[in-house]
């Protein structure tokens, strides 16, 4: 392996030497066909890549890649280049031939590029035709800037198989040999995790159906397939890759815009070890929507874990005897089954991988036991019995799976027991009652299955107590929007407006604030924030949740329809909600309130929303499930033991509440990170392949404010670092900074920027150093030379019979020969393959000793 450092003292060593280096395949400048014809010099040892300022004033600059040239000849290429008259296009080499086939109509108006910032014009046309082109020809995948637009393609595309995954492995995604590619944003965050330690979370946001699971599953398998690989770190991927079919099994399931859409929002954390190995992980869960469990839209089904265990040879051994569409808690959306979704393949995968986790047998058994009498619940049945009710029907093989007599079931859904003044006071439930108490219980089973084996994984999956960094995906509900919605779309769609909240603070209005508190020159782009629509909803101490949490726990008797008039009296005049304001006023339907979301104007039904809320499970039920002989479900409830009831408990907190809390903890927690986004668009609503809605993709450009996000990023810095923190990093590329420098940042800042930033033609605002993406590429490839370098070196010593501390210091000593050019012939290493790599793959932990 030979490099060179390209600085005029090296090329008089090389040529004096007679070393031979080969050019790196990157040793090319990227510049204008005008600029190729103004004949400037630039030395040949010289790798340099020219880099687009976006801004007004169109300069542009020179970065070297993997050798740095004087500060002299640098200013005399940048002078020769200014004088040229000449300046750089916003375009990449060759990426325009891949479209130069298309239909004149385009050519009409502009060549499809991979990056929205290299758009001739930037509107919103321009944008939608730009992915709708790339669309057409099977090019799901789009950039602007580090965000990543993703297009559900409804077909399998051949672009994840291990070959793709080492194309992209520690390439930039300004190559412009490589497609945009959701490998590439995966590759960079987990590279800033490995070598820069800094926890990332990649933020998958879209509408339901717009692939955000999928794309989160990816990211996932690039980072298991180029990480470690010994036996005990490919144990942790196994299990972390084997959390996907069981989570899906139990928390997703067909609705009429997905056929695999998630019904709780994931908050995937995946801890690794110094070396950047996974080393385990956890998981957060947010609002299962437990509702679907006895009640399913008409073409919807319930969880898939339900068909699943009907499909394979399980269902009939735990007493679930008929076909799906003969299950009431299963056949209300009339639709039992999913095209190109195999239920009895899809239960092998989940019961492998509950083994791979690491359930035992007797786990898995009483959990498959619990979801097959959640089935059986649903076909009970009561009838009148003096003032109260009595059990009329129930499946003996459901008395086995919960673990009960027929005394305890018949008691616990027919009664309602209180504590008052410390005194059980029973009262008899009416036939309607029972039912209800039926359902709840139903739900409630199913809740507390799912928490219970996510905790499980938890358990499972835990990192150890050395795990430094972290890589979070976050896979959270698409906004939604359904002929009928409730208390679930409402928090989902609230969800959705925190994401779109943070979006816009952390890429748009905190980036146009920055340059202004940096002094910087700049002309504000216009945006919607919708912060507003935030604190509508979440706004203490009348916001929406405030007041239905007001009407849920106030004494005496409550009502959905108090509470819409309640809201109809604080909220009528704000310009995101509406409401009738009388009988004649028919925009509204009946019994609703609409709320104006960034995403679109949504119709809530407010019927249940109060029960939804305050979300009581009867103590009597409670206690039926603890005393079950079944140990997962007797685990699930521990409020069901009576010796707890005694004395005055405390009222849990609302559901409401306690998800507008949740939320905000949530995005407390990603403010900590360094985010990356996908944004994922679907192209229509009957989930067909190569059609594009064009109406539907307007909606999406608009509402996820993709135009705006291209004007931001084009016309502004795509990279911004604290100066400690960038000459920590980058020290090694200046012969200011490079030998034993530990002085503060002032003391090499004015000559560092002279020698980078000046050439850069950036600006250096008074406490970050600002930068373009592109630029940062080009330096961290530059960086990783040195680092390599003294990797080998170090195992050289070490292999040579050297202990690691004498090792590392004649590595020390060897390393400054080379790079001040005493000693090049130490630029040729001569390990074998197996030993480069090595190294390579341990260029994190060299760095540390230089």
């Amino acid at each position: 392996m030979c490099v060179s450092n390209g600085s005029s003292r090296a090329e008089q060593a090389l040529a004096s030497q007679q070393i031979s280096l080969p050019q790196p395949q990157s040793s090319r400048l990227f510049l204008d066909p005008a600029l190729l014809q103004a004949q400037v010099s630039i030395p040949p040892t010289t790798v340099a890549t020219a880099v687009t300022d976006q801004r007004v004033s169109h300069k542009f600059c020179i970065v070297t890649t993997q050798s740095i040239m004087a500060p002299s000849k640098l200013k005399r290429a940048n002078s020769q280049i200014r004088g040229s008259g000449h300046s750089l296009q916003g375009s990449r080499p060759g990426r325009e031939s891949v479209h130069q086939r298309r239909r004149g109509s385009f050519h009409a108006k502009q060549q499809a590029v991979y990056d929205l910032i290299l758009l001739q014009n930037v509107d919103e046309q321009a944008v939608i035709d730009n992915i709708k082109e790339l669309y057409d020809d099977d090019i799901i995948y789009s950039y602007i800037g580090n965000v990543v637009i993703a297009v559900n393609p409804f077909k399998s595309l051949n672009i994840y198989d291990d070959k793709t995954i080492e194309e992209y492995r520690g390439r930039s995604a300004f190559d412009p040999k490589l497609k945009p590619h959701i490998f590439s944003l995966a590759d960079n965050a987990f590279n800033d995790m490995k070598y820069r330690g800094r926890d990332q979370v990649v933020i998958i946001s879209g509408e339901s159906g717009a692939g955000k699971t999928e794309s989160s599953k990816k990211i996932m398998q690039y980072i298991a397939a180029v990480s470690g690989s010994s036996d005990k770190v490919n144990a942790v991927k196994n299990k972390l890759l084997n959390t996907n079919p069981v989570l899906e099994a139990f928390g997703n399931a067909k609705t009429n815009r997905n056929d695999n859409s998630s019904r709780f929002g994931k908050y995937m954390d995946i801890q690794f070890s110094f070396s950047g190995d996974p080393s385990g992980g956890v998981i957060t869960t947010y609002l299962l929507e437990k509702a679907r469990v006895v009640r399913q839209g008409e073409g919807e089904r319930n969880f898939h874990i339900f068909y699943q265990l009907l499909a394979s040879g399980k269902g009939k051994q735990l007493g679930l005897t008929g076909a799906a569409n003969s299950y009431r808690y299963l056949n209300q959306g009339q639709s039992t089954s999913v095209s190109g979704m195999n239920d009895a393949n899809w239960f092998k995968e989940v019961d492998q991988g509950f083994d791979f986790i690491g359930f035992s047998a007797d786990e898995k058994e009483s959990l498959f036991a619990a979801v097959a009498a959640i089935i059986l619940l649903g076909e009970a049945e009561f009838g009148a019995q003096g003032q109260g009710a009595k059990v009329t029907k129930v499946d003996p093989a459901l008395l086995k799976l919960l673990g009960c007599t027929d005394d305890q079931f018949n008691r616990a859904l027919t009664h309602n027991t209180v504590i008052v003044n410390n005194q059980q006071v029973v009262s008899d439930l009416s036939p309607t009652q029972a039912g209800d108490a039926r359902d709840a219980m139903a739900k409630a089973l199913y809740d507390r299955l799912f928490k219970w084996v996510y905790e499980r994984i938890n358990k499972a999956i835990a990192a150890p107590q050395n795990a430094i960094k972290a890589v979070i995906g976050l896979d959270i509900y698409g906004f939604e929007i359904f002929k009928s919605n409730s208390f679930e779309q409402f928090c989902i769609n609230y969800c959705n407006e925190k994401l779109q909240q943070l979006f816009i603070e952390l890429v748009i209005k905190t980036e146009q604030d920055e340059y202004l508190a940096e002094g910087i020159e700049w002309t504000p782009i216009d945006y919607f924030n919708n912060k507003i629509i935030c604190d509508l909803i979440e706004g203490r101490p009348k916001g929406i949740v405030a007041l239905l949490d007001e009407e849920s726990i106030r004494p005496g008797d409550k009502s959905d329809d108090v509470w819409l008039e309640k809201l109809s009296s604080a909220f009528g005049a704000h310009e995101h909600f509406k409401a009738r304001t009388g009988p004649g006023d028919k925009s509204v339907p009946e019994r609703s309130f609409m709320l104006v979301h960034y995403a679109g104007t949504v119709s809530y039904t407010v019927t249940g929303f109060l029960e939804k809320n305050t979300d009581t499970l009867f103590k009597d039920i409670s206690r039926l499930m603890f005393e079950s002989t079944n140990p997962v479900i007797k685990a699930c409830f521990p409020e069901g033991d009576e010796k707890t009831w005694a004395g005055a408990s405390k009222r849990p907190p609302t559901a409401g509440k306690s998800f507008v809390d949740s939320m905000k903890k949530m995005i407390e927690l990603l403010n900590t990170k360094i985010p990356s986004y996908v944004r994922c668009i679907k192209p229509n609503h009957q989930k067909a392949p190569k059609m594009m809605d064009d109406e539907l993709l307007k909606h999406q450009v608009q509402y996820l404010g993709l135009t705006e996000n291209v004007r931001v990023r084009r016309a502004g810095f795509c990279f911004r670092e604290a100066k400690e923190a960038f000459f920590t990093r980058y020290k090694l590329l200046s012969d200011a900074t490079y030998t034993g420098w530990k002085g503060s940042v002032d003391d090499v800042h004015a000559p560092w920027v002279h020698h980078w930033f000046q050439i850069l033609d950036r600006v250096v605002g008074p406490s970050t150093s600002l930068r373009a993406a592109m630029a940062k590429t080009m330096l961290d490839q530059s960086i990783s030379m040195p680092v390599i370098l003294f990797g080998m070196l170090v195992y050289t010593g070490f292999m040579g019979g050297l202990d690691l501390e004498a090792a590392i210091a004649r590595a020390r000593e060897n390393h400054v020969a080379v790079m001040t050019g005493e000693d090049l012939s130490l630029w040729c290493w001569h390990g074998t393959e197996r030993d480069q790599g090595f190294v390579r793959n341990n260029a994190a932990q060299c760095s540390v000793y230089l």
